[in-house]
């Protein structure tokens, strides 16, 4: 007997979503900061995840440092 499909809700969350977007706005915020008061090449990804209270790997996963750098300018 073969199983059926069953369709799979989605999910979705805008409590997920603003906390998201609330973590790339600090992130892009720290990175500003650091940008402009450090260099780019002084500025890690360490250190922009210190600044805006998150762990390096959500920094990355902000995308990379080149983007962060366009991305606080846009900010600014």
């Amino acid at each position: 007997m073969a199983q059926e499909s069953i369709p799979r809700r989605g999910y979705r969350s805008e409590f997920r979503q603003r906390q998201a977007e609330e973590t790339r706005s600090r992130v892009v915020a720290a990175a500003a900061e650091l940008f402009a008061a450090d260099g780019y090449a002084r500025t890690t990804l360490a250190k922009i995840a210190a600044a805006a209270g998150v762990s390096t790997e959500t920094v990355q996963g902000q995308g990379s440092k080149a983007k962060l750098l366009i991305a606080s300018a846009e900010y600014a």
